[in-house]
C-alpha cells in the first residue's frame, strides 16, 4: 500500500482493484474495510468484509467493525462501499454515506488515520467510482489483474474468484453419497486401529507434491483417521506451514472435498488454518464454516473462529503456531 496514498492522484482506484486480490473474490453489495497494524507497518493488517446493511442494521455492521479494529494494532485504514454494478456515474448521494461518515469517526476516535474513503459500482475495469470525503475526486476502475495486489497473489500461487461462490464450491463434496458411505465405515474400523506415524502422512505428501492425489477409499480412511488425532491433527498443521506447504495443502483439500461428516470436520479446520496462514481470509471463514457444520463443537475450528472473529493476522497466527509447535 502507499506509504502515503493522499499524495497519490489514483489510490482510490488502485485500492478499489485491488480489493478482489486481497478479499479473493470480486465483491457485490459489500464494505470493505483494510487496516496496516503498528507492529508491521509495511504489511496490511486485517482485510475485513461485511455485506452492506440495511439502514435498521448500520449501527451493528459499525459495532461490529469498531469492536474488531479496537482489538488490532491498526494504526491506518482503507475503506470501500462496493455496490449496484450496473451503474454509470456515481449515485448522489452515495450509498452508505451516513454508515460511512459515522465510521470515519469511529475510527478517529481509536487514533485510526483514514487514507481512503471510496464508493465504487464494483471492483471490475471500467467500473466507476468516487471518493466520500471529495465528491469531485471520481473516474474508473483500472485492470485489477494489473496491480500489485494481482501480481503478489500470482507470485504465491493464489487464485482471485469470480464470486464467493465459487469459493464455496471449491469446498464442496465431491463424492457421492455411497462412496461417503462406504469410506464412513473405514473410519469407523479404524478407530480400533493404532493411529498411523508421521511416516504415512510425509509419504502421502511427497505424493501429493509429485502431482499424485489419486486416493482410494483406504487412503481416505487412513489419512482420515491422522486427522481424526489430535497430535496427528498438529503435525499435518504443521507440514501446511512448512517447506511442502503447498502439498500437504491441497492434500487436504481432498480430504475436505472426499470425507464424510464428521470426519470432514477436521480435514475443514486444518484447511482453513493453511490457508489463513498465507494470507486468504475469506476462504478460511468458509472452511470454518464448513467444519462447523460438521462438528459444532471442533476445538480447532471455533479456536481459528474467534481469531477471524477479532481480526487476528495471518503474521500473528504463524507466530503463535511456531510457538505452539515449537
Amino acid at each position: 500500500m502507499n506509504s502515503d496514498p493522499h499524495m497519490d492522484p489514483t489510490y482510490p482506484a488502485d485500492f478499489v482493484a485491488s480489493v478482489p486480490h486481497l478479499l479473493g473474490y470480486h465483491p457485490t453489495n459489500s464494505l470493505v474495510l483494510v487496516t496496516t497494524d503498528a507492529d508491521t507497518s509495511d504489511m496490511l493488517g486485517a482485510v475485513l468484509r461485511v455485506v452492506l446493511p440495511s439502514q435498521a442494521d448500520e449501527g451493528h455492521a459499525m459495532d461490529e467493525l469498531i469492536r474488531i479494529v479496537g482489538s488490532l494494532e491498526a494504526v491506518e485504514a482503507s475503506l470501500a462501499v462496493i455496490c449496484r454494478p450496473y451503474v454509470d456515474e456515481p449515485p448522489d448521494p452515495l450509498p452508505g454515506a451516513e454508515l460511512v461518515r459515522r465510521l470515519v469517526t469511529a475510527l478517529a476516535e481509536l487514533g485510526v488515520v483514514i487514507n481512503c474513503q471510496v464508493w465504487a459500482a464494483s471492483t471490475r475495469e471500467g467500473a466507476p467510482w468516487c471518493t466520500y470525503d471529495e465528491p469531485g475526486r471520481r473516474g474508473t476502475v483500472p485492470d485489477p489483474n494489473a496491480t500489485t495486489a494481482a501480481a503478489e497473489n500470482a507470485l504465491a500461487g493464489r487464485v482471485t474468484f469470480d464470486s464467493r461462490e465459487q469459493l464455496v464450491d471449491l469446498l464442496a463434496t465431491d463424492a457421492s453419497p455411497e462412496v461417503l458411505e462406504r469410506r464412513a465405515k473405514l473410519l469407523v474400523a479404524n478407530d480400533l486401529a493404532p493411529v498411523p506415524d508421521e511416516e504415512v502422512l510425509d509419504a502421502a505428501v511427497e505424493r501429493a507434491e509429485q502431482g499424485d492425489f489419486e486416493l482410494t477409499d483406504h487412503d481416505f480412511a487412513t489419512l482420515g483417521t491422522m486427522l481424526s488425532d489430535p497430535l496427528m491433527r498438529d503435525q499435518w498443521v504443521g507440514r501446511c506451514a512448512g517447506d511442502h506447504a503447498d502439498a500437504a495443502e491441497r492434500l487436504v483439500l481432498r480430504m475436505v472435498r472426499g470425507l464424510p461428516e464428521p470426519w470432514r470436520a477436521h480435514a475443514a479446520a486444518v484447511y482453513a488454518f493453511a490457508v489463513y496462514l498465507r494470507g486468504e481470509g475469506t476462504l478460511a471463514g468458509i472452511a470454518v464454516g464448513k467444519a462447523l457444520e460438521a462438528d459444532p463443537d471442533h476445538c480447532l475450528a471455533n479456536l481459528l473462529r474467534r481469531a477471524l472473529n477479532v481480526g487476528m493476522s495471518p503474521y500473528s497466527l504463524r507466530e503463535a503456531l511456531d510457538g505452539a509447535l515449537g
